[in-house]
């Protein structure tokens, strides 16, 4: 298995803001249908929301498609007013759900090779609240939900289960999302970033025996945007059985210097585990200086032979080396900005270098 990310892929080491996109607090759940025409079934949801600090009336009325005068009568508000940590009911129209089934009957479904599984929690446990077929896996339900009249808009999670039939050869498997997922290919877990909040980008590379396998993946979403998107791609034809991640113990070294080009002894010296940072208008630690500092990380590591990319997002400057030779260089003051790099290795140990300006 190899991923492509070295710690860098999708991440970004950004100065006015190097990364991460984090998601924003809302509690969302749902609420009883009400009645609906005939020609047009619908129902009316509350979408539960803990109010936050900077929350206003009116811009939760535009994000939900609800008005000021729906939500102040579904919570009996004399005013506009809300306070931080209260428990709002939101008002939106949806179309109404299918009535249930007749015993002995099978409820129709839309036609899609993924089967769809919905929870009210974020861990798939308990009975499923939604089962569909998808015909894709990509979805952007922005603030909403799969479903506004069963599926909370917040803290749900998702699973989707497919089996494929392959030919023997590495393939690639990426995944988008916002918040977290685990991505299994055969019962094997290849990426883990169920615990992260904000929208991840990753990708892995796995060796794929002859067959068909089943492909999961399990999807959580926190708060704010809700998103996940999966596709795959044959990159090679090396067979065998599916491999383990190298082994990712060690982390990446790290180090800081108060001048714009890795000069002198560091400031501040450590270690992380990925390159994925957002400083703001601020600096890595408060012996670095805010502006015109720079950073050096370093690792060393087991990779299978083949073809990587690596994608490095940064404001301002960055460089890649790999065993002392540069990939990618892109050394400059500058806005934010994606670089993208492509290069062989060889199996083996390999020393990747980052720059950072």
């Amino acid at each position: 298995m190899r991923t492509h990310d070295f710690g860098v892929y999708g991440a970004r080491a950004r100065r006015l803001a190097t990364v991460l996109v984090t998601g924003m607090l809302a509690f969302a759940g749902v609420a009883v249908p009400s009645a609906a025409s005939a020609a047009a079934p619908q129902a009316t949801v509350c979408r539960w929301y803990l109010v936050k600090n900077g929350d206003q009336l009116g811009e939760l009325a535009i994000r939900y498609g609800s008005s000021i005068l729906e939500i102040r009568r579904a919570n009996g508000l004399r005013t506009s007013t809300i306070f931080i940590g209260q428990r709002l009911c939101i008002p939106v129209t949806v179309k109404a759900p299918p009535p249930a089934a007749a015993p002995g009957s099978t409820a129709p479904q839309a036609a899609g090779p993924w089967a769809a599984e919905f929870w009210n929690n974020t861990d798939q446990s308990g009975s499923p609240v939604l089962k569909r077929t998808d015909s894709a896996l990509s979805h952007n339900w922005g603030y909403g939900s799969p479903d506004s009249s069963r599926v909370f808009a917040d803290n749900f999670s998702a699973r989707w289960t497919r089996n494929i039939a392959f030919t023997a050869g590495i393939y690639r498997f990426g995944v988008q999302a916002d918040d977290g997922f685990r991505l299994y290919v055969d019962g094997t877990l290849v990426l883990d970033q169920y615990g992260y909040e904000g929208e991840v980008s990753k990708a892995v590379e796995v060796s794929v025996p002859a067959g068909t396998r089943q492909v999961r993946l399990d999807y959580v979403e926190k708060t704010g945007v809700a998103m996940v998107k999966f596709n795959y791609l044959k990159v090679g034809a090396e067979p065998g059985a599916i491999s383990q991640p190298p082994a990712q113990s060690q982390d990446w070294s790290a180090d800081y210097f108060n001048n714009g080009d890795l000069s002198g002894s560091p400031v501040k010296v450590g270690r992380t585990k990925d390159i994925n940072f957002n400083w703001g208008l601020g600096s890595p630690a408060s012996n670095v200086q805010k502006d015109l500092f720079s950073a050096r990380f370093v690792q060393s590591r087991d990779f299978v032979g083949g073809n990587y990319r690596v994608v490095a997002q940064v404001d301002d400057g960055v460089r890649v080396f790999i065993d002392d030779q540069l990939v990618m260089n892109e050394w400059r003051p500058q806005s934010y900005r994606t670089f993208v790099a492509d290069f062989t290795l060889t199996p083996g140990v390999h020393t990747v270098r980052v720059e950072y300006v």
